[in-house]
């Protein structure tokens, strides 16, 4: 299967995860949801501004999020987003034999680097055991050979040295990254390469990401946009490209935010 869009439409359809042109849109495929699983979800509401969840809050939210029929419709809201970071990482990450995806969820992504053929192994990680089941399940009907295992990526990362590993907004909305850093810097091969795609992220979150990425002993090559367009609104979200080998000219993060006309420039 080519890394190409329609593959890629077709693949996330698999998962439940297709496009809505605005929040009604949206809304109607969320009311059409079984009313037990949307009252599972509701009554896992995450804490608002006042304070950060706490593991348990998030397990079973995430847990919640793990239904399948679920997980479809809620990541249908950033259905071209996917679309366009499951692009431009499968294309980052071509030719790289071993592959590890972070924050694998219900593994939509994860399937797709492997079933396009961009690398030839691909493991999966979570932290929430439904997650995992659901990725196990999905995985094979979706044509792709992947390995899903659960886990917390700020304890340990599973054995091995991979060519390349991933992370769609995870590693960037951690308290604190910096074990889970050191546990990619130690995991990748001295060649391989950490792309990560951050969440709500601006000029100086992305420029203090990439000093502790630096911190921990991997470093930026690369900074690209990827754009994607949701119900009916445009957001772009910044991928950093790192590497344990130095770069040989420095990546401007707040030319780059300012060159895409990005808020927070």
């Amino acid at each position: 299967m080519p890394n190409d869009a329609r593959a890629l439409a077709r693949h996330l359809a698999h998962y439940g995860i297709t496009p809505c042109a605005s929040a009604a849109h949206w809304q109607a495929r969320w009311r059409a949801v079984d009313p037990a699983l949307r009252a599972a979800l509701d009554a896992t509401r995450q804490p608002g501004a006042t304070r950060a969840p706490t593991t348990a809050e998030q397990l079973r939210f995430y847990a919640a999020m793990a239904e399948p029929q679920v997980a479809g419709v809620m990541y249908s809201r950033q259905a071209s987003t996917l679309h366009a970071i499951g692009s431009a990482v499968a294309a980052l990450v071509a030719g790289r034999p071993l592959l590890l995806d972070l924050g694998c969820n219900i593994g939509h992504l994860t399937t797709w680097y492997a079933a396009c053929g961009a690398v030839r192994t691909v493991t999966g990680i979570d932290f929430v055991p439904q997650c995992i089941a659901s990725a196990r399940a999905l995985a094979l009907p979706a044509g792709a050979a992947a390995k899903f295992v659960a886990g917390d990526i700020t304890q340990a990362l599973p054995a091995g040295s991979f060519d390349a590993i991933t992370d769609t907004h995870t590693i960037s909305t951690l308290p604190d990254a910096a074990a889970t850093l050191a546990l990619v810097r130690s995991a990748l091969h001295p060649a391989g390469i950490l792309v990560t795609v951050l969440a709500h992220a601006t000029a100086a979150s992305t420029a203090h990401f990439a000093h502790a990425l630096a911190a921990a002993g991997l470093h930026v090559h690369k900074l690209e946009f990827v754009y994607g367009t949701d119900l009916g609104q445009t957001a772009a979200h910044p991928l950093l490209l790192a590497a344990i080998a130095q770069p040989a000219t420095r990546v401007d993060i707040a030319g780059g935010f300012a060159a895409a006309r990005l808020p927070g420039a």
